[in-house]
């Protein structure tokens, strides 16, 4: 199969659901907000209504294709050094190979189907509902309503069956090789190639791999040192900004502390959003800023003890490099067995640094939290149709992001392989 063309390489893999999971979660949050305010006169609602499964299904369709364009420019310079014939003596000659990637039938997946019948229907129904109302004046007369809700219907079947071969998975179903189909056991070493972690590190010797632990060790550290100014730089923004919230309503007159035990005296004013006032409003927002800026205060304390175990660290390395330079000239065993006396202390500080970090981040996190609660509070104190649609677009964040970082794809290689409900990270060999 294999020549001195250009590689022509057609991959087939099983569909995946996973990515529609946020927009059908959000779907019926919608659908749930409809149902609540069903026929309503206001065209906010409206328009949110509409425009969410409008521009929904546009959202999910362009994260699916940034998944599917970052699996095809693995496999591109993956593909690079890939021999059928494996031989190390001889020289691999640059043939940059083109990739053509595809799904099998959306009925291949019982589950993709379900989204996308599900997911258009649902839309339409939440579009019937807030618009539909037999006696109300509205921007959209009454007789359009079927028309609109079929719209968005179609408008969102049209789209997700269109772009049906964007919701990919790892599981390879077949490849070609310039139009040569390969057979089941070929099709299973290029998934372990594909899978492979490394080449030849393990036939290194000590002596080799020292530069690749240096260099392991140094990109480390300038890792954390910007996940420390990052955070350090949102600390004080926003650390500053839920204090100067705290100072301006503390400040006013009207404003009294002994209102804030008074609010959360009736619990029941908290957690019932159509209760919130001003009254148990600003209460709110003063004691949640206060707690958001201790939070980032914390995070601000913790940099300097971070900091300085990262100079340290960057010692060790340094010495470490030192070190390396003599025996890469001499060497002398007892040179590397010095190179692995730093590198091991840098590593045990390297690894306290992760801890430290990982801990800031867990108290920006809530910091952030509290934070995202006083704008909730404060949309709230708007209108209750502001507070959803934030509710919903940031929900809607975090799940798409998870799905995008690769999270779930973490999640999903920890959980048995008989558990098929995320898309895991790795190549695996499926049948139709």
């Amino acid at each position: 199969m294999e020549n001195n063309h250009e590689k022509n390489w057609q991959f087939v893999f099983k569909p995946a659901y996973d990515i529609l999971i946020p927009d059908f979660i959000l779907r019926i949050l919608i659908f749930v907000y409809a149902l609540t305010h069903l026929g309503s006169k206001s065209f906010g609602d409206q328009f949110f209504v509409i425009s969410a499964n409008i521009f929904l299904v546009a959202i999910t369709i362009y994260m699916a294709r940034r998944r599917k364009l970052a699996l095809a420019s693995f496999l591109r310079m993956r593909l690079l050094s890939f021999k059928e014939k494996r031989d190390d003596k001889n020289e691999i000659p640059y043939q940059e190979p083109s990739i053509h990637i595809r799904t099998s039938k959306i009925t291949d997946n019982a589950y993709l189907l379900a989204f996308f019948v599900l997911i258009p229907i649902i839309a339409g129904c939440a579009v019937f509902s807030i618009l539909y109302c037999e006696q109300c004046n509205r921007p959209i007369s009454g007789s359009y309503i079927p028309l609109v809700s079929l719209f968005v219907i179609i408008f969102n079947a049209v789209l997700l069956y269109a772009n049906q071969h964007q919701f990919i998975s790892r599981k390879m179903i077949s490849a070609k090789l310039n139009g040569s189909k390969y057979k089941v056991s070929e099709k299973n070493e290029l998934i372990e190639f594909l899978n492979r972690k490394l080449s030849f590190r393990k036939t290194m010797k000590l002596f080799e791999m020292n530069d690749f632990l240096i260099i392991d060790s140094q990109k480390k550290i300038e890792i954390y040192k910007n996940r420390l100014e990052s955070l350090s730089f949102e600390s004080v923004f926003l650390g500053a900004l839920s204090f100067a919230s705290f100072i301006q309503i503390s400040s006013q007159g009207s404003f009294k502390f002994g209102n804030i035990q008074n609010a959360f005296g009736d619990f029941q004013k908290i957690i019932d959003l159509d209760k919130i006032t001003s009254d148990t409003a600003f209460p709110l927002i003063v004691i949640g800023s206060l707690i958001s800026s201790v939070f980032y205060i914390t995070v601000l304390i913790k940099r300097f003890a971070i900091l300085k175990s990262l100079e340290h660290t960057q010692l060790k390395i340094e010495r470490a490099k030192a070190w390396n330079k003599h025996e890469e000239t001499n060497h002398e065993v007892k040179y590397t067995d010095q190179i692995q006396i730093e590198l091991a202390h840098a590593n045990e500080m390297l690894e306290r640094i992760n801890s430290n970090l990982n801990m800031a981040s867990i108290i920006r996190k809530m910091g952030l939290y509290f934070f995202f609660i006083i704008v909730l509070i404060s949309a709230k104190m708007i209108s209750l149709e502001l507070f959803f649609i934030l509710l919903f677009i940031t929900l809607y964040g975090i799940f798409a992001s998870s799905i995008m970082n690769g999270e779930m794809e973490k999640i999903a290689n920890k959980l048995p392989r008989k558990i098929q409900f995320l898309t895991r990270s790795e190549f695996t060999s499926v049948n139709k």
